[in-house]
C-alpha cells in the first residue's frame, strides 16, 4: 500500500458553497477529469462511505447530477476520485471536493468550499503550461478566496499516523 505520494497539486478555497456556482464548478470538475483522463481514476469515496470503491462511468456523473438544477439541496457535497492499485493507496491523480450547503449551519460553518486536484510531479512538469492555465482559469471562474499550487505530499487517510510520519521524514530529508 502506498502511504504517501509526491504530487504537483492545486488547492482552491472558496468563500461560498459550490451550489451557488453549479455550472462553473461542474465545468471545472469535468475539465480536470478530461485533463487527467477519466481512466486514471480507479477509486472514489463520498461522505457516506467508510472506504473507497472502484470508479464506474456512473461515478464520474455523480457530482454533476448532485449539482444539476432542480435537484434537492444536499447538506454536504463531498467526493474524492483517485488512482491506485488498492482502495487504500494514496493517490497521485486526485480530485477532491468538499462543500457545505448554504442552508446548513451558521455562516461560519459554511464559509468555505474546497476543491483539490493533483498529478504526479513528472506529469505535472511535462504539462506545466497547461497546469498553470488551469490554475489561473479556476482562480478567475470560481469564487476563490485563496489558492495554492506546488509540490506536496499526499498522505493515506487509512494509515494516518504512519503516512504522516513518513511524509514528515521525507520533508526533513528533502
Amino acid at each position: 500500500v502506498r502511504l504517501t505520494s509526491l504530487v504537483l497539486s492545486q488547492s482552491f478555497f472558496m468563500g461560498a458553497p459550490i451550489l451557488g456556482y453549479r455550472e462553473a464548478f461542474v465545468a471545472a470538475y469535468r475539465e480536470w477529469i478530461d485533463f487527467v483522463g477519466a481512466e486514471k481514476f480507479t477509486f472514489y469515496g463520498t461522505e457516506t462511505m467508510s472506504k473507497h470503491r472502484p470508479v464506474t462511468r456512473k461515478t464520474l456523473d455523480m457530482l454533476p447530477a448532485w449539482l444539476a438544477p432542480g435537484q434537492d439541496l444536499r447538506e454536504f457535497v463531498a467526493i474524492t476520485l483517485k488512482d491506485g492499485a488498492f482502495h487504500d493507496d494514496t493517490g497521485h491523480h486526485i480530485l477532491d471536493v468538499l462543500s457545505e450547503d448554504e442552508a446548513a449551519g451558521t455562516e461560519d460553518e459554511h464559509s468555505l468550499a474546497y476543491f483539490h486536484v493533483a498529478l504526479p510531479p513528472d506529469e505535472g512538469l511535462r504539462r506545466l503550461a497547461e497546469v498553470d492555465g488551469y490554475f489561473r482559469r479556476m482562480c478567475n471562474v470560481l469564487p476563490v478566496r485563496y489558492a495554492t499550487c506546488g509540490f506536496g505530499i499526499e498522505t493515506s487517510p487509512y494509515q494516518r499516523r504512519e503516512a504522516q510520519t513518513a511524509a514528515f521524514a521525507a520533508t526533513i530529508r528533502h
